[in-house]
């Protein structure tokens, strides 16, 4: 015999407001986890929520000036039961409770909590919630020449369409990218995902957006990561290298109200949404009793494992005559520099073991993802043969590069050890754009002429190739961006 227990509902948002018997989405309290009080505007009647920046009037239950996360606004799961008791007995207004009766969820399941048991839909809200309706009004209709201010001017649009046929893709990251100046009306969630976390670092460089607007994008989009992307979450959260400890939750939290405060200080107050308060109000809160928000996002996404080792693809082709000195020449460069005696003393001749080395075009890095190489013919509009490369000396130093993969080895010594390696070009680069604070999504390279970066190839292990990048080539640069698959599996 088996029980079936009840882990979590998880809906979009007019769904979830009827089961958990909380008012529909355009009410004044409408919010469902506090008693924060929405507004409606006075040019279409709809329900907007304020409270980030300046404090809010609370009228229904006259708590005066309040701002979101006010401690007296928030509601218990005592004070969620005992309002919906109050609401069905008629002992209260179900206008002024915020609440319609009681959800037969927490009703009947006793161990079930009313405030965590729902999950948000954070790709929904978060997407199509925030991201368009900032988007939408960045690229805002206007006619002649006098622009509205934080619009993108027409001049910079068509810079953006410029940048966008730029990018190439990697093999397998999905849907290709869509421009986001005469196709946005026309995104779906996944495209939106795509440019929010990819497309747009290159696409929206610092000279696109004003510093006010610049800022409004950092943190949204440092922020919705964050809650989109699957972290492990460490034994001990509050080590300071955990990925998932309080000081990475407090400044997730931190940057998403800081953008609710700047767009209520800056732009229209159609952009104060309902989904804006609930991601303000809630996620916090829902990462504290349920971890990690993109695990149970309503999203499919790959569960990433630990799983470690690479496999080379194909048959491969054994090397000879010409081939197989320049191989020979990579693998003792490779051996020297990472100390490993054994193998060097057989390269040398000190030891007559046979060495077999085969090229390769693909390979995988468990964990990771396919990887392509220049060699590799499929590698036209869409190429896997970019990645990042943090290279380490025998000595422990360590210099950024992109690395252009060309082919991979495959080398056997007698004593059926293995070197899998990636024969790379290597261009040096740094975290960040030119005028732009540091960030580790993206890297400049300086990409120079085929006959000027023949020294640079070297051949590395596999497993040294950090993640795979999307590329745009501008001038002598090199730009290489960072994606962490959530777009890439959708």
């Amino acid at each position: 015999m088996h029980t079936a227990f009840l882990l979590s509902v998880s809906a979009d948002s007019p769904a979830r407001q009827k089961m958990a018997m909380w008012p529909p989405v355009a009410a004044y309290l409408a919010s469902g986890w506090c008693l924060f009080e929405g507004f409606k505007r006075e040019d279409d009647g709809t329900t907007h929520f304020g409270g980030y920046a300046e404090a809010a009037e609370q009228i229904f239950l006259e708590l005066g000036l309040c701002k979101v996360g006010d401690a007296k606004l928030q509601l218990s799961d005592n004070m969620q039961h005992q309002r919906a008791k109050l609401v069905e007995d008629a002992k209260a207004s179900a206008q002024k409770s915020g609440c319609m009766g009681y959800s037969e969820f927490p009703r009947i399941l006793s161990y079930v909590s009313y405030s965590d048991v729902w999950e948000l839909p954070i790709y929904h809200a978060g997407l199509y919630g925030i991201v368009k309706g900032f988007m939408a009004f960045l690229l805002s209709d206007y006619s002649g020449s006098n622009c509205p201010e934080h619009v993108i001017p027409k001049k910079l649009r068509s810079l953006m369409r410029e940048r966008g046929k730029k990018l190439r893709l990697t093999a397998e990251f999905g849907r290709p990218y869509k421009c986001i100046v005469d196709s946005f009306k026309s995104y779906q969630l996944v495209d939106w995902l795509h440019f929010l976390e990819t497309f747009s670092l290159f696409v929206l460089r610092h000279d696109i957006l004003g510093s006010v607007m610049q800022e409004l994008w950092d943190k949204l989009r440092s922020a919705l990561l964050h809650y989109f992307r699957i972290v492990v979450v460490d034994d001990d959260l509050l080590a300071p290298g955990s990925t998932f400890n309080n000081d990475v939750r407090h400044q997730a939290q931190g940057n998403l109200l800081r953008y609710a405060s700047l767009v209520e200080q800056h732009l229209p107050e159609s952009l104060l949404t309902y989904n804006l308060h609930i991601l303000v109000c809630r996620l916090y809160k829902q990462e504290e009793a349920r971890g990690c928000t993109a695990t149970c996002g309503e999203l499919w996404v790959e569960r990433g494992d630990d799983v470690t080792g690479t496999q080379l693809i194909g048959k491969g082709t054994k090397l000879k005559h010409g081939a197989l000195t320049d191989a020979v020449q990579h693998v003792t460069q490779y051996l020297h520099r990472m100390g490993q005696r054994h193998w060097t003393e057989m390269m040398s001749g000190v030891s007559q073991q046979p060495l077999e080395i085969c090229s390769y075009t693909m390979a995988h890095k468990r964990g990771d993802e396919l990887m392509w190489s220049v060699a590799h013919r499929r590698a036209r509009t869409r190429v896997s043969f970019y990645a990042k490369l943090r290279f380490i000396t025998r000595h422990g130093s360590e210099t950024l590069y992109i690395a252009e993969i060309q082919h991979f080895l495959r080398a056997v010594n007698g004593a059926a050890d293995v070197l899998r390696l990636a024969v790379c070009k290597r261009y040096p680069a740094r975290y960040g754009l030119p005028n732009m604070r540091s960030t580790e999504d993206i890297m400049t390279a300086k990409f120079q002429h085929q006959d000027a970066h023949v020294q640079t190839v070297l051949a590395v292990d596999v497993s040294e190739l950090d993640t795979k990048l999307v590329t745009a080539k501008e001038g002598n640069k090199l730009y290489g961006i960072v994606y962490k698959n959530t777009s890439g599996m959708a």
